[in-house]
């Protein structure tokens, strides 16, 4: 008896301090949030800027015909999805995912890349203290979930700039 009671005053002293702390969610400011960066590329006319964002595409996401949505001589748009970052609760955010639209606009020795449509996909999961929780996918909703995702979608706009301003590889090979 005196075994069992001690187990219970362990459980309930330690079942408090396990717990995380919610933190603060805030909603969204606007109600479709949008990433805008404008990137001068030196010395880099529209057309090569132009065919190095195409060979990005091509190199960074699976297919660039899938990704690829519209594209002229000074517009490429397309659809692009990466990871939700997680930082903390990642037992629950490590299969987020978040889908978004890239829009990259072209003159010469200037690029705009512009992110929007930008939504949480969340497929539906289990655990024994909520029970089935639904998948949910469409916009984001709250403001720490944009502060999470935006430095990911700028590193990707760092690196489509990066690879516009490399240098060209040599055809000798």
């Amino acid at each position: 008896m005196r075994r069992a009671f001690l187990l219970a005053a362990l459980f309930a002293l330690t079942g408090c301090v396990a717990v995380p702390p919610i933190e603060d969610v805030r909603p969204l400011q606007e109600a479709n949030p949008s990433i805008v960066r404008i990137y001068d590329v030196p010395g880099v006319k529209r057309a090569d800027i132009y065919r190095s964002v195409n060979l990005w595409i091509a190199e960074s996401f699976r297919s660039a015909k899938a990704v690829t949505e519209y594209q002229d001589r000074s517009t490429v748009i397309g659809n692009g999805i990466i990871d939700y970052p997680c930082t903390t609760y990642c037992e629950f955010q490590g299969n987020w995912r978040v889908p978004f639209t890239m829009r990259v606009d072209m003159k010469d020795e200037r690029m705009r890349v512009t992110f929007t449509n930008i939504n949480l996909a969340i497929p539906a999961t289990y655990n024994r203290t909520f029970g089935v929780i639904p998948a949910y996918e469409g916009p984001i909703k709250t403001q720490n979930d944009l502060d999470a995702i935006s430095p990911k979608l700028i590193a990707l706009g760092d690196a489509l700039a990066a690879a516009v301003t490399a240098p060209k590889k040599s055809d000798d090979w």
